[in-house]
């Protein structure tokens, strides 16, 4: 992500913010090289724990073990 922000000229987190719309939108974009499924299963038991979707609680309650991309994206493709 990294490399194509220099490229285009963009922000990581722009870059970030396409791929949570594209996996939000695609069923089946593999969201796998960005969270593991261990971690998905994680993130979405915490979302029906805390029933919100605030991302600060979500990541408190994994000891900030993950990213705030990590958690949008999982949350995005469970909107799929």
């Amino acid at each position: 992500m990294t490399e194509i922000a220099i490229i285009r000229n963009l922000k990581e987190s722009t870059i970030e913010d396409h791929i949570v719309e594209i996996a939000s939108e695609l069923k089946s974009f593999n969201i796998e090289p960005f969270v593991s499924n261990d971690l998905q299963g994680k993130i979405i038991e915490s979302f029906q724990t805390l029933r919100t979707k605030r991302l600060k609680p979500i990541r408190s309650s994994l000891n900030d073990t993950v990213s705030y991309f990590q958690i949008r994206l999982v949350l995005g493709r469970m909107e799929c």
